[in-house]
């Protein structure tokens, strides 16, 4: 039984980081869509800094918690908390509306 409330426990940590990654990248977004003149700052400094330290944090969250990640809901998760998902995303958005 004990085994079981951690892996629920670990499962709401990842996915608590996944939900307040995508917020914050959103709002990233959302402000860089509404001051176009500093659309590269949020470029050339915000989403590199937000993504180092949400990096490090997860890192460390994973490590010191020792969060086991041995499912494929749990690698969605993680990999829906990275700039990659982002990243693709907006290929896929580019791509389709031209």
């Amino acid at each position: 039984m004990g085994k079981t409330i951690k892996q629920n426990k670990d499962f709401i940590i990842l996915l608590l980081f996944c939900i307040v990654y995508n917020i914050i990248t959103i709002c990233l977004i959302v402000g860089m869509n509404h001051a176009q003149s500093e659309s590269l700052e949020y470029v050339i400094i915000y989403f590199p800094i937000f993504w180092f330290i949400s990096g490090l944090v997860f890192l460390l969250t994973i490590k010191c918690m020792k969060i086991s990640i041995n499912n494929w809901i749990r690698w969605v998760i993680v990999f829906l908390s990275t700039p990659f998902s982002l990243l693709i995303f907006a290929y896929l958005y580019y791509l389709v509306m031209g």
